[in-house]
């Protein structure tokens, strides 16, 4: 029904945010991780419209992107970087410079109407993207 109205059901926005230590004694605000805890409908949800959007906008995905991508994470895009810059160095005179970006935080602000700007022009039909 969420999908077929085409809007995410109020409930299911929002989270009830639970401190989980990151060390074994914490004593300090900034032992603390805040994990978001959602209702596992949206969750549910969340995964079929995720399989769904991989099916159609994967072809048209970079192959450098290693992020969001099931099996591929840190170590690949580590990997990949070490291996082509060792390539690179073989040459004589040559140097690499190498820049890590932490992007932990883009998604809060993320802009809904280029977000569906850009889902339906790789083909996604709005209903799969609820709550944009």
């Amino acid at each position: 029904m969420s999908l077929w109205q085409e809007k995410v059901p109020q409930l299911w926005k929002t989270s009830c945010v639970v401190p989980v230590p990151k060390i074994s004694r914490p004593s300090d605000f900034n032992h603390y991780r805040p994990v978001a805890l959602t209702a596992h409908l949206a969750k549910t949800l969340e995964r079929l419209v995720l399989h769904h959007l991989r099916s159609l906008v994967g072809p048209s995905a970079d192959p450098l992107q290693f992020a969001y991508r099931p099996g591929i994470g840190v170590e690949d895009a580590v990997i990949f970087l070490t291996q082509r810059s060792l390539s690179h160095l073989e040459r004589c005179g040559t140097t690499v410079r190498i820049m890590f970006y932490d992007f932990s935080s883009a998604f809060k602000t993320i802009k809904p109407d280029l977000l569906r700007d850009k889902l339906d022009r790789a083909g996604v039909h709005v209903s799969m993207a609820p709550g944009l």
